[in-house]
C-alpha cells in the first residue's frame, strides 16, 4: 500500500490514513481546499472520481452557470483526456503529446467563447489535424461518423 499522505487529488489533500475501511479497502482522511473533510477510499482518489467536497460544483454554477451542461462536459472531457494520466483515453491523447491550448485549459469561458454551444444533438469536438492539440484553429464540430473518419 502506497502512503498517500500530503498528496493532492483535485482539491483534496490527504492528511493521513483512516481507521475506517470501505468494502475492505484502505481509506484516507482528506481535507478540501475550502476546509471540508471526509474519508475516501484510495482507489477513488487515485482514479479522480472525487475531486472536492462539492464546493467546486457550487463555484462552477456561480462562475458561469453552465456546470454539467453538454458544452461543459465536452470541455471537461477534453481536459481529462489530455491532462489526467488516470483517464482511460489519456494514452491516445496526453501520452501522445496532445495538449489543450493555454487559453482553453485555463478557462471554460474562453472555450465557450471560441466554440459556442454544442450546435446539434450528437455533435462531437474534432481536431482537423490529429497530430496537433486542441485550439480554436484546429477544432470544429462534426457528426460521429465524420469524427470516426478522421483518425490517424
Amino acid at each position: 500500500m502506497k502512503d498517500l499522505t500530503a498528496q493532492k487529488f483535485g482539491r483534496w489533500t490527504v492528511v493521513g490514513k483512516s481507521e475506517i475501511r470501505k468494502h475492505g479497502q484502505v481509506c484516507w482522511n482528506v481535507e478540501c481546499e475550502c476546509g471540508g473533510v471526509s474519508v475516501i477510499r484510495g482507489a477513488v482518489l487515485r482514479k479522480g472520481k472525487s475531486k472536492s467536497c462539492g464546493c467546486y460544483r457550487v463555484e462552477a454554477k456561480k462562475t458561469h452557470g453552465m456546470y454539467q451542461t453538454p458544452i461543459h462536459r465536452v470541455w471537461s472531457n477534453m481536459i481529462q483526456r489530455c491532462e489526467n494520466p488516470n483517464n482511460t483515453a489519456y494514452r491516445n491523447y496526453g501520452a501522445r503529446g496532445i495538449r489543450v491550448c493555454d487559453r482553453w485549459n485555463k478557462s471554460f469561458e474562453a472555450f465557450y467563447q471560441d466554440m459556442g454551444n454544442v450546435p446539434f444533438k450528437g455533435a462531437q469536438l474534432d481536431r482537423t489535424n490529429n497530430d496537433m492539440g486542441y485550439s480554436k484553429q484546429n477544432c470544429r464540430w462534426v457528426t460521429q461518423s465524420e469524427n470516426l473518419a478522421n483518425r490517424r
